[in-house]
């Protein structure tokens, strides 16, 4: 494949990607937090893993950006407004953690498959889950160390930070797992034939 389809087939990838999350931000006021944040977090993963890791930064820092442009009835969007826009690059290096461990993940899953196939799923399995420990306990501490005591938040802006920080994170981190793990099998059939 020439080096102008390879970057045709990242862009539109990345297009219907990032049409993915823009509807989930938009369904955000509708459905459940950890429905939409598992649907972002495992677009964000499978972006990351395909397109490589600066398309993975991008998309991390864009996607809260864009929550609170598309969403802006939401509660992330109140706590936006109450930390002066802190929790944005919060909420990007927490998914930046994420997406690195499953990027690692794969690509470990990927150069070993062939040598103890089932071990390797496991890794795989292991390190997306790992990173959305990992992005939990960032942000769950960035909550409680960094934005609660700098911004003095209290009252509803309070209680949203302690829901969507912290045990919101880890349910909607583990939901994708599964959703990231199922999304890359046929397209690791087409990427590496």
């Amino acid at each position: 494949m020439s080096n102008n389809a390879k970057l045709i087939r990242k862009i539109v990838t990345a297009g219907a990607m990032l049409a993915i999350i823009i509807i989930m931000q938009v369904l955000k006021n509708y459905i459940p937090t950890e429905a939409s944040g598992s649907i972002i977090n495992a677009v964000l993963a499978i972006v990351t893993i395909n397109l490589g890791i600066w398309w993975g930064l991008g998309f991390c820092v864009v996607t809260p950006v864009m929550s609170i442009l598309i969403a802006f009835a939401s509660p992330m969007t109140t706590l936006t407004i109450a930390t002066y826009g802190l929790n944005i690059p919060i909420i990007a290096l927490g998914n930046f953690i994420f997406v690195f461990l499953a990027k690692l993940g794969h690509d470990l899953y990927i150069k070993y498959k062939d040598n103890k196939f089932w071990l390797w799923t496991v890794i795989f399995i292991l390190l997306i889950a790992s990173g959305a420990v990992a992005k939990f306990l960032f942000m769950w501490g960035s909550a409680k160390w960094i934005i609660e005591p700098i911004f003095k938040v209290e009252g509803p802006s309070l209680r949203i930070l302690e829901n969507l920080f912290s045990i919101t994170q880890l349910v909607a981190g583990v939901i994708s797992v599964p959703i990231i793990y199922i999304s890359t099998l046929p397209i690791d059939k087409i990427n590496h034939k």
